[in-house]
């Protein structure tokens, strides 16, 4: 059975960097067998949040310990896809998280998640999910 990479969504950093021990215990062991990835997406919604200078090394620091996703064209046009499929379902999803699910999707990823908007975007693709509730 191959082992997923995992593509993890911006609410379960946060919880990590407020020092969730669930989070550490499912995250850290990922990082150092290679296995988690960020994005641009993920990567803006984080420094939005940033308050503190150190706060801001710290996620630099981790995240360029990580590997990184970068949107190409078929990216774009498969998030534009999932929104077109959704809205038909009468669902509205930002941005942010139909351009994880694109890359998830493009690059065989599991999406890490506590959001509940990935389980909507499932409906019309088939990315794959891991969640984690507290």
């Amino acid at each position: 059975m191959k082992r997923s990479n995992y593509l993890i969504d911006t609410a379960i950093w946060v919880d990590l960097f407020k020092g969730s021990d669930l989070a550490r215990r499912v995250i850290l062991p990922l990082m150092e067998e290679g296995r988690v990835f960020t994005c641009g997406a993920v990567l803006h919604e984080l420094m939005v949040g940033v308050k503190k200078p150190e706060q801001r090394e710290e996620l630099l620091s981790t995240v360029d310990s990580l590997n990184y996703l970068e949107m190409e064209k078929a990216d774009w046009l498969r998030s534009a896809e999932m929104v077109r499929e959704l809205r038909v379902k009468g669902i509205v999803l930002p941005l942010t998280d139909l351009l994880v699910a694109s890359l998830a999707e493009s690059h065989q990823c599991d999406v890490l998640t506590r959001d509940v908007h990935f389980a909507h975007i499932q409906r019309v693709r088939s990315v794959g999910l891991q969640e984690i509730s507290y």
